[in-house]
């Protein structure tokens, strides 16, 4: 064996740090057919649209996701701003407030919802990210500004589509309005309870 051999050998024989994700497929768009009970499910990636019969819907699930973000902002020194406000009021001259060196560092948490699906045929976990999903599209006349509306709405409309479906407890809560369960971490988290 040559060594180049062997470096090639070493690279496919490393170790992928065990984060195997389940096949999965982000959802475009989604569009409900009552009269012919199926779906309409544009996949990002994939040329086409999936027609999917209601009764080849297996499982539903979904989830709220913890996204933090850290943002720096410069402090102002609430003494001097005051007297250039007061002075750019009284002279006319935009006068800058004097900026500390320090900054101030904000966290901010936000919950993000995903929601899954599995179709029986498909190895694949269907899924949709609400923040960036076309509720329009999918609801219609019934969707609003309003990501945390739209989500519920959109959860009753797809129980009430799919009632054979296999619900998770996050589905659950929302149809039955109980409290929802706690988020989850991570998209990967998601994936990993979803393939339990």
């Amino acid at each position: 064996m040559t060594d180049q051999a062997d470096q090639t050998q070493q690279v496919v024989e490393e170790p992928s740090f065990g984060l195997q994700l389940p096949p999965n497929a982000r959802v475009k768009t989604i569009t409900f057919d009552d009269a012919q009970r199926q779906m309409h499910v544009v996949l990002d990636g994939i040329e086409g649209e999936q027609i999917v019969p209601v009764d080849r819907i297996r499982s539903l699930y979904g989830a709220r996701i913890r996204h933090e973000s850290l943002t720096e902002y410069k402090s102002i020194n609430q003494a001097h701003a005051s007297v250039a406000f007061v002075t750019m009021a009284t002279t006319g001259i935009p006068m800058a407030p004097k900026v500390n060196k320090q900054n101030v560092v904000v966290a901010n948490e936000e919950l993000v919802f995903v929601f899954g699906m599995r179709i029986d045929g498909i190895d694949a976990l269907w899924y949709i990210m609400a923040a960036s999903f076309n509720f329009r599209k999918a609801l219609g006349p019934l969707s609003t500004y309003s990501t945390e509306l739209n989500v519920r709405e959109f959860v009753k409309r797809l129980a009430l589509f799919a009632p054979q479906a296999v619900e998770d407890s996050f589905f659950t809560a929302i149809t039955k309005t109980l409290p929802l369960p706690p988020p989850v971490d991570t998209l990967i988290e998601f994936f990993r309870i979803v393939a339990r």
